[in-house]
């Protein structure tokens, strides 16, 4: 440490540890606890127990003599089976010896009773259920018709993943880039469409058509006759209607829309182009420009190529069927591409004209638990980006703790909400032990160096500064 220090010109540590949150991913058990985030209660209940929760917490209590409810809300859950756990605090005198639960999932409503007069306090298996990220879902502890020497208590509840769903199990393998885009497509409900992880996958022609009318918030569909092969029961059906009554696909002649089929950069060009025109309030000269370029095939290709809705495509995408790989790029592209306004003639993205998403950046300051600035402390599900509060919901950027990042927000109720981040390029990392020892050797030129880091027992630390590094 001493013969790191003397390769400095200046050296700023600034470490803050508060309480460690529970870190939560797709793949980690999710604890929700009486009193934070996703809690809920209604009646009579106090947060000053004795008697501690899941994470040291007191937990909550009440004697009311009229109903009195907690709800702990499922809606930040990633979709999937999950065992559900609730924690119970056992106390032989005036505890409830039949505490009612009233689980909501993807099934309907299921009810389990936990005894909290005998055994040890601790985690208590209820039951195994679906959840869909519904606001809808839930697990809720309901008082009803006790008397005051009787007391309900309750700590917290606990998802154990069992099976996640398809499109969302192996996020955590993404790279840094993935993740991102990841996050803003599960936002937007793409990802509902295709496994966004399979990147060699085939895409079909429904698939892409539904990956587009999402990325467009497409309006719904007006009388028309459906096609042939697509049933109401289709997956899709509704976006391909809505697709085929304004306009933006046609079929084969014949009656026929061909689902199934794999889709080809010029058919995928011809849905990108048509769309586009779509959300315009001007005369969008896309498809008239197509048309004077020799139509379908070449003229679309050539028109999806300058409005920049192809960069970053192989160059030999038009030589075989579209992958998930090639249509994510085309669908990040439509979502990037900007839509003129007729009295303004401002040029607004789609993302922000149809979604009311906008990009931000800035450094990562302070997240529930840990801060890098004059010791910041902020609650959960909140995080501190320069000197502006946003919310997160069930994101979580800890990881980018010190670090200058792009991100992704959303105006949600008057509040910024992140709903994806990533970090700038160029950032580098240290090593830190368990002693918070630097264990590098940095060779550092003319200029400033300052390092900040912090002590979260995730060894993380971030190098930022001039000076030959």
């Amino acid at each position: 440490m001493k013969r790191i220090l003397s390769f400095m010109m200046m050296l700023v540590l600034v470490v803050t540890t508060l309480a460690v949150p529970v870190m939560v991913s797709a793949a980690d058990d999710v604890i929700i606890v009486a009193g934070e985030n996703f809690f809920t209660s209604t009646g009579n209940w106090s947060g000053e127990s004795s008697l501690k929760g899941p994470t040291g917490k007191p937990a909550y209590w009440s004697s009311d003599t009229k109903e009195a409810t907690v709800t702990y809300s499922a809606e930040a859950l990633v979709p999937g089976e999950y065992e559900v756990f609730f924690w119970k605090n056992v106390h032989t005198a005036k505890n409830d010896n039949a505490v009612p639960l009233e689980i909501s999932h993807s099934g309907g409503i299921s009810n389990a009773v936990v005894d909290c007069s005998t055994g040890e306090s601790g985690w208590e298996s209820v039951g195994k259920f679906t959840f869909t990220e519904s606001e809808a879902e839930y697990v809720k502890v309901i008082r009803s018709g006790k008397s005051a020497d009787v007391i309900t208590r309750t700590g917290g509840v606990m998802f154990r993943p069992l099976k996640l769903s398809a499109s969302t199990a192996a996020v955590v393998d993404m790279d840094e880039g993935d993740k991102y885009i990841y996050d803003l497509f599960n936002y937007l409900g793409i990802t509902t469409v295709f496994d966004f992880t399979d990147n060699a996958k085939q895409v079909t022609r429904a698939e892409f058509l539904a990956a587009v009318m999402k990325a467009l918030d497409a309006p719904s569909a007006v009388d028309t006759e459906p096609f042939l092969d697509v049933p109401e029961n289709h997956a899709f059906y509704n976006e391909i209607m809505s697709a085929k009554s304004n306009g933006i696909v046609a079929g084969n002649g014949l009656g026929y829309f061909n689902p199934d089929n794999p889709i080809m950069l010029e058919e995928a060009a011809k849905i990108a182009v048509h769309s586009l025109e779509l959300l315009s309030t001007i005369e969008n000269i896309g498809v008239e420009r197509a048309n004077a370029q020799g139509g379908y095939k070449i003229g679309y290709i050539l028109e999806l190529n300058k409005q920049g809705l192809a960069k970053g495509l192989p160059s030999n995408a038009a030589d075989a069927p579209l992958t998930v790989e090639s249509v994510k790029v085309i669908i990040k592209n439509i979502l990037d591409a900007d839509i003129r306004e007729m009295i303004t003639e401002d040029r607004i993205p789609v993302l922000e004209r149809v979604h009311d998403i906008y990009e931000g950046s800035g450094k990562v300051n302070a997240v529930f638990g840990a801060s890098v600035k004059n010791g910041t402390t902020i609650d959960k599900g909140f995080a501190i980006i320069d000197s502006t509060r946003y919310e997160l919901g069930n994101l979580s950027i800890d990881k980018y703790l010190g670090m200058e990042t792009d991100f992704y927000y959303v105006d949600k109720d008057g509040a910024d909400q992140i709903i994806a981040m990533i970090g700038q390029p160029g950032a580098k990392y240290l090593e830190i032990d368990a002693d918070d020892i630097l264990n590098t050797t940095l060779n550092v030129g003319t200029g400033n160096v300052e390092i900040e880091y912090y002590n979260e027992k995730s060894k993380n630390g971030r190098l930022d500064g001039k000076g030959g590094l």
